[in-house]
């Protein structure tokens, strides 16, 4: 009877109404509001605007059977350690998909690629070979990248959202007791006191799927954080969804909160915002791989290539360990690589550098090449003024490294500080610390062509001034055979066995750069 008279109310206001959108809105927003007074347990009082504490009562169930989710999600997917959520969506995926993918991943790690092109007779091929495979691998992934997988997916990180919202401050407002004593006793509240936490809510409920396919994965994370709990975990599981979909279709509906929201905002066609999941899993998760795989190929070429290298560094530097640097070292390497970030990939020429200095330059290479500067007699003053300037150059380089290494501890928007964040996991990996440390090692690698080229132009000039020594007419240094006085032995004996020195550290250095 009450449809009949509101029917014809509607008629006659509408013969007489001068804004027929405003009589419009009003036809819509009755219509809402009796699709509420239709729930049970009552969820609204028209007449007052308050919602009742069936609403409450309603989602106080959702929350209690949110729990186990919560928890299982801050195991995996919602662990604060961003490289175990990146593991835990990669088993999942792989876990949905077909094509061997988990055997097919683990043959190609790092320690295996490693080894594979340790053993190789033809490391170049075997490279090829790594290459073509991981192409394949990538390519069965993103060939069964399908919409029923990308739902599937999205709607169990839709029920990941849910159970990170808490709901505890929108049932405070009814009366929850946080302590559960006693049993809960909820009261009707004024409609607009809530509004705030009913839009909040409906951000990340609207959408929600709680179908098969979540079901499926859901259990897959069970498994992966319990397997001898597993299948009775499962069971419980599913008893739970059930009770949630029960929920979802009754008090606890999307729509029937997108109903209450218009209704107290008195906004028939109010649409409020909801959580977007624009991210395809599978395509993400395939080029995290690639990237992966293309730093630990990398990694595991450049760590053979510098294998080959040993015998030569240890003829340069015969008892003696390599020389870190403080901050451009192997630890922060391992850091960025265990935070998922590119490594640094001039920390052993860098070292190489470093002990020269130490081991060659500074233990009387570089005072004989003074001496040559400070008391030769030369025939072209030019000649003796790149000499100079050679010297003064090699004699600076270890303040130079030393200053480029201090200033990544120093450096706020571009150096070590920058990248804190992404290392500790508080931020997940973006373009923006790659660009930092692709330009940290872009740095590095010119800082070490740049001081590679002072060594080898002080070599070239010390070449000239042995082979004045050999002459009967020296050509640029007139009296090189007497400018050691008594000590012409050791002092010779010093350039020469610099010289012998660089020639071996520039051999090294052509497995870094291009030595000019």
């Amino acid at each position: 009877m009450a449809g009949l008279i509101d029917s014809i109310t509607d008629f006659i206001e509408g013969l007489f109404a001068s804004d027929p959108q405003a009589l419009r809105a009003k036809r819509l927003l009755r219509e809402q509001a009796e699709v509420l007074q239709d729930v049970r347990p009552p969820v609204f009082n028209l007449k007052t605007d308050q919602i009742l504490p069936g609403f409450a009562q309603s989602w106080s169930v959702v929350n209690a059977l949110l729990a186990p989710l919560r928890d299982l999600f801050d195991k995996t997917l919602s662990h604060p350690d961003r490289k175990i959520q990146d593991l835990s969506l990669g088993f999942l995926v792989e876990s949905v998909l077909t094509g061997e993918l988990t055997d097919r991943r683990m043959a190609l790690t790092f320690e295996a690629m490693k080894a594979r092109l340790a053993q190789s007779a033809e490391p170049d091929r075997e490279n090829a070979t790594l290459t073509a495979e991981v192409g394949n691998l990538l390519s069965d992934l993103r060939r069964q990248d399908s919409d029923k997988v990308q739902k599937d997916f999205e709607g169990l990180y839709r029920l990941k959202a849910l159970a990170g919202h808490s709901l505890v401050p929108l049932l405070t407002r009814f009366g929850h007791d946080v302590a559960g004593q006693g049993g809960q006793r909820y009261r009707a509240v004024d409609g607009a006191s809530v509004l705030t936490d009913l839009l909040d809510l409906y951000f990340v409920v609207e959408g929600l799927d709680l179908g098969p396919g979540v079901e499926q994965l859901l259990g897959l994370l069970l498994e992966r954080v319990g397997p001898q709990k597993a299948q009775e975990n499962r069971k419980k599981t599913a008893v739970i969804l059930d009770k949630m979909r029960d929920l979802s279709r009754g008090p606890c509906s999307p729509h029937l909160l997108l109903q209450l929201i218009r209704v107290l905002q008195r906004n028939p066609d109010a649409q409020p915002e909801v959580q977007r999941f624009g991210d395809r899993y599978v395509l993400a998760y395939s080029n995290t791989l690639s990237d992966r795989f293309t730093r630990d190929r990398d990694r595991a070429l450049r760590e053979q290539n510098e294998s080959t290298l040993e015998a030569d560094i240890a003829a340069l530097f015969p008892g003696t360990p390599l020389l870190p640097l403080q901050f451009y070292n192997a630890e922060t390497n391992q850091q960025f690589l265990d935070a998922g970030l590119p490594g640094l990939v001039g920390v052993k020429a860098l070292q190489i550098l470093r002990s020269f200095c130490f081991s060659v330059l500074k233990t009387g290479y570089l005072d004989s090449v003074k001496k040559v500067v400070v008391d030769g007699f030369f025939t072209d003053k030019e000649w003796g003024q790149k000499l100079s300037d050679s010297l003064y150059a090699a004699s600076e380089i270890l303040t130079r490294l030393e200053a480029f290494d201090h200033s990544l501890d120093s450096d706020a928007k571009m150096g070590l500080p920058a990248l804190e964040k992404y290392i500790s996991g508080k931020v997940p990996v973006s373009a923006v610390p790659k660009q930092i440390i692709d330009k940290i090692n872009r740095n590095a690698m010119g800082l070490l062509e740049e001081e590679t080229k002072v060594v080898s132009v002080l070599a070239l000039r010390i070449q000239e001034v042995l082979t004045d020594y050999k002459s009967p007419r020296p050509e640029w240094v007139q009296n090189i055979k007497t400018l050691g006085g008594q000590n012409q032995r050791p002092f010779l004996e010093s350039l020469v066995n610099g010289f012998n020195k660089t020639a071996q550290f520039l051999r090294i250095m052509k497995h870094f750069i291009v030595v000019k």
